[in-house]
């Protein structure tokens, strides 16, 4: 059974009169203000002494957890960390600016407060290092977002961490986010194993929830791993998905976790684009292709099919692995390693129907496009 918190609302109203002249027309934060007190009830309990918060926005649930830790007298150090760099409902600002304005009010509260922006999670989380013992998730809320970054997050928090995560309920609420279903917080919330969880029963829209991390936690990790096979919304970016995967290989001692998500990462790709038609999907395809120099990877039968089927774009050859010898194939002409693909300019169609060619061409940093079944089987390439 979910436990009920004790809401806090007192760290709410002093950084809110401090925002409201200098809000712009946007609002002070995403979250209610049941949802901050439901944070500040969860502080006051566990009084943590180094929290991450993953989603900035405006800052302004950023200023509230730093009024709360002060209020509660708690020296703690709060990292803030966003991939954004301007605020997404007003660009001409930079994410976390109400909380900058008002930075000054909190100095001597005894709060170390470091906002990292332009950095997805990967890239971070090593610098602001362990013993990170409060966790607060808001960021994409469509898969795989919240998801990845929590297993991300994991090894780097101590054992009785607590963990919060917004809008579990969006999927259920009246507005959409872009037409994507967006359950990320609900599918980690309810897989993820804890000694005890927490929702906040007082909100009407029951949109904030939580968790406290103990042995559990890891003795099911691979159920959270598993629910990355749900339908993702997007891809992350091809230095993102590298970053993940790294911190994935080094801090999970589980060869088999890695070697399926490298496989669901490679079949997610294929299965992302959500055509209408085969013929909207190849259309796509040349687009992008154009002004590329093209390579092929793969030199079989579906290789030289979709060399074929896509012979309007620049194609300068076909790349192998390394591992290949090029005597084992019919075509040898314009066959390069593609660990020997330096060129900028380049993008690489996989032919090759293999997650381990796939992450290949990933761990060379190399753009890509991955060709779903629909156009394989349409066009006899399979």
């Amino acid at each position: 059974m979910y436990k009920k918190v004790d809401l806090y609302y007192e760290p709410i109203e002093e950084p809110n009169k401090l925002m409201a002249p200098i809000k712009k027309g946007m609002p002070l934060g995403e979250m209610s203000k049941n949802e901050l007190a439901f944070i500040c009830g969860l502080l006051k309990e566990s009084r943590p002494k180094k929290l991450l918060e993953i989603g900035v926005a405006a800052g302004g649930t950023t200023a509230v957890i730093v009024n709360c830790l002060s209020m509660i007298n708690c020296h703690s150090e709060v990292f803030s960390v966003d991939i954004a760099e301007q605020y997404y409902r007003y660009p001409e600002a930079r994410t976390g600016y109400l909380f900058d304005q008002i930075r000054s009010y909190y100095k001597d509260s005894g709060v170390y407060q470091e906002l990292i922006l332009g950095k997805s999670i990967p890239y971070c989380i090593e610098k602001i290092g362990g013993e990170i013992d409060f966790l607060i998730i808001d960021t994409m809320h469509v898969l795989p977002g919240e998801v990845l970054d929590f297993l991300c997050v994991l090894p780097f928090l101590s054992e009785t961490a607590v963990v919060v995560v917004h809008d579990v309920s969006y999927n259920l609420l009246s507005w959409s986010l872009k037409g994507k279903p967006a359950y990320a917080t609900r599918v980690l919330l309810s897989t993820v194993k804890a000694g005890e969880k927490y929702f906040n029963f007082d909100d009407v829209h029951l949109s904030i929830g939580g968790f406290k991390k103990d042995q559990t936690t890891w003795d099911g990790i691979e159920d959270v791993f598993s629910a990355l096979s749900i339908t993702w919304s997007y891809m992350p970016l091809l230095d993102d998905l590298k970053g993940y995967l790294e911190i994935f290989v080094k801090y999970y001692n589980n060869k088999q976790v890695i070697d399926w998500l490298k496989t669901v990462c490679y079949l997610q790709e294929k299965k992302i684009g959500g055509w209408n038609s085969v013929q909207e999907e190849l259309d796509y395809v040349l687009q992008t292709l154009a002004g590329y120099d093209v390579y092929i990877y793969g030199t079989g039968l579906k290789g030289r099919k979709i060399e074929k089927l896509l012979s309007k774009a620049n194609i300068k050859g076909h790349c192998i692995s390394r591992d290949y010898l090029l005597d084992e194939w019919d075509i040898k002409d314009g066959v390069v390693c593609v660990d020997d693909i330096q060129n900028e300019n380049t993008i690489i169609v996989l032919a090759a129907d293999s997650p381990e060619c796939y992450w290949h061409i990933i761990e060379n940093g190399l753009e890509h496009i991955v060709i779903s079944d629909e156009v394989w089987k349409a066009y006899s390439c399979i």
